[in-house]
């Protein structure tokens, strides 16, 4: 089992958000970087300063993309999501929150020219949900459930698992946990890893933000994959 543990300091104001990262051992996040996002966390753009460079994280759309290439491609299948409501589950930063679960389950097939495997996809995330927040848009949570989204390679199977996750829970999800466990047989050898991803909101507190945190410096340029 894989534990992932980011930790950084967010700035939300309206669809726009920043995350500050303090504390990572991932080097897909280094310290001092940041992810920024205009629109709510669908699309996210990774900044690192020391290289002055951004580029940006995959997405669904940059994926369907990929899938049009005649060598290389993703195709999902048996696509079951489902959501559960767990009840009242104590207390984060102060606020009263309450549990709910977002179940995904696919048939996950890649082709790489001539190689063809598959393996079989089940994603579990708990959200812990403060109700008396206002109504805030977390990118943080977004990038969560849109997680998986960059493997759907049809749009309709996109616009199928967003309809259970919006209709879930209202509130602001103060900590959420991904598991996802991938299943698959290689050369006749059963094989499953896990891996975990938990993010936590804390210290929360309205303040003024300089609309520029979210800009791109001038002088950085885009890294290209």
């Amino acid at each position: 089992m894989i534990d992932s543990v980011v930790t950084g300091t967010a700035l939300i104001r309206g669809r726009n958000a920043r995350l500050d990262i303090v504390g990572s051992w991932s080097p897909e996040f280094p310290m001092g970087s940041w992810v920024l996002s205009d629109d709510g966390g669908r699309l996210l753009l990774a900044v690192d300063p020391v290289a002055r460079t951004f580029r940006a994280l995959p997405s669904a759309s940059s994926i369907r993309e990929l899938n049009s290439s005649k060598f290389i491609s993703l195709a999902v299948s048996r696509l079951v999501v489902r959501g559960d409501t767990l009840g009242e589950c104590g207390m984060i930063a102060g606020h009263a929150v309450s549990c709910y679960r977002l179940t995904r389950e696919y048939l996950l097939t890649q082709r790489y020219f001539l190689i063809r495997r598959s393996a079989t996809i089940r994603e579990v995330i708990t959200f812990w949900v403060a109700s008396d927040l206002p109504n805030m848009d977390n990118p943080v949570a977004r990038f969560f459930t849109e997680g998986s989204h960059f493997a759907f390679d049809r749009l309709d199977n996109v616009l199928r698992a967003r309809r259970v996750e919006d209709n879930l829970f209202s509130g602001v999800p103060l900590r959420m946990e991904l598991k996802t466990t991938q299943a698959e047989v290689v050369r006749g050898t059963s094989r499953t890893v896990t891996n975990i991803n938990s993010v936590e909101l804390r210290g929360i507190e309205r303040a003024r933000i300089d609309p520029s945190r979210f800009d791109i410096p001038a002088n950085y340029r885009l890294q290209k994959e």
